[in-house]
């Protein structure tokens, strides 16, 4: 079997028609790196000969003489959709490891386990497959909490209209110290829901937030016009609340003991706790080295608000992820054509979450009931539960 003969493997995916429908073109190498996973071309080749399911296939479109169903075959390999055709046996099982197990996958859920599977890949049941392998993945079992249904009915805030216009700001803590840091200040977008993962210190002032902020997001994306934080005291302090002012950025408080203000970065702060409970080793001191690469899978996987990952929401395209994987250049054909591109895609991005919180808030809704109205000089029970009373 000649290298030619399975040209096509990394030629047709679906990442190369995204790529595409944004304005940019992609040009075909000879890798073999498909969603991050080495497929060998004398294997996959020979998996495909021997492959009853497979042969049926290609018979039928031979004889056809066109496309059946999705299905086309190219030199002997098989396509459904522009996503290759895997054989029944271990390389299945192969995927669904590298693309659920791997650091830069994340050890997601069922459905973002699934978006990444089948941006490349495809097979009868696919869908079964994937939920049956992370059903039973143990790390994800001893690793990821219950979530809880937050009560009361939902306010959701303002869509933003452009990226980092708007970000939510918070502060996982207690982390085992590791060279000399032992929290994570997370920063969310709300728009694309890029994050950033930044490692400092347990007690950070006012100043120390600053500086982070500026070295970490500020350089990168610019001055936001709204920053959604919690009631921490280096959000709340006089040099914070100046800083802002001088930058001309709102500043805005979640409520107390209502962490769902600022749900994203809140989120975001579960789900690098459940990759890090993954990922770090045994005596749980290395795990500084890991934020990087939790950016990248957190940022890599599919939002089920926007329907894109992050990196797609930002930059039109989605990374490599590996050596070989998408080893063609990148070209723009015409700048002004991708910069109306580009405002079309959060055009439809911001729609999308629209859409999102609407339907968010219709299903919660349904187990909520609204408050009672209290007038001034009304009498109530006050609660005493959070407050500093001795």
């Amino acid at each position: 079997m000649s290298e030619r003969t399975l040209s096509h493997v990394n030629q047709s995916t679906r990442k190369g028609r995204e790529c595409r429908k944004y304005g940019m073109s992609y040009r075909r190498t000879d890798g073999c790196v498909c969603g991050g996973v080495l497929v060998r071309r004398q294997e996959i080749a020979g998996l495909t000969r021997e492959d009853q399911y497979a042969q049926n296939k290609i018979r039928e479109i031979l004889d056809a003489g066109d496309g059946q169903g999705g299905f086309e075959e190219r030199d002997g390999v098989l396509y459904y959709k522009g996503a290759l055709y895997i054989p029944e046996g271990e390389l299945r099982s192969k995927i669904l490891k590298q693309l659920h197990d791997n650091p830069t996958a994340g050890h997601f859920g069922q459905h973002k386990t699934m978006l990444l599977v089948t941006r490349e890949f495809w097979w009868p049941r696919v869908r079964e497959d994937v939920k049956e392998y992370v059903r039973g993945c143990q790390r994800c079992q001893r690793a990821k909490g219950e979530r809880a249904v937050p009560a009361g009915l939902l306010e959701p805030l303002p869509t933003p209209e452009r990226p980092w216009e708007v970000v939510s700001v918070d502060f996982m803590t207690d982390l085992p110290r590791a060279r000399g840091k032992a929290a994570v200040m997370v920063v969310v977008d709300q728009l694309t829901k890029m994050c950033h993962f930044i490692a400092c210190s347990h007690a950070v002032s006012a100043e120390e937030t600053a500086k982070l902020f500026v070295e970490h997001v500020f350089r990168l994306h610019g001055a936001p016009l709204r920053i959604v934080s919690d009631r921490g005291r280096n959000f709340t302090s006089r040099f914070w609340r100046k800083l802002m002012s001088l930058l001309d950025v709102e500043v805005s408080f979640s409520t107390a003991r209502h962490p769902e203000t600022n749900g994203q970065a809140e989120r975001a702060n579960s789900i690098l706790q459940q990759y890090l409970r993954c990922y770090v080793d045994d005596r749980e001191n290395d795990w500084v080295d890991k934020l990087a690469l939790a950016e990248f899978a957190y940022n890599n996987a599919e939002h089920v608000s926007t329907g894109m990952s992050p990196f797609m929401a930002n930059y039109g395209c989605h990374p490599r992820a590996f050596p070989g994987e998408g080893a063609g250049r990148w070209s723009v054909p015409a700048a002004e054509e991708f910069v109306e591109e580009m405002e079309a895609l959060h055009q439809q991005l911001k729609l999308n979450l629209e859409r999102a919180k609407e339907e968010y808030k219709r299903q919660a809704d349904k187990h909520r009931r609204e408050g009672e109205t209290i007038r001034v000089g009304d009498q109530v029970w006050l609660s005493t539960r959070g407050l500093p009373f001795k």
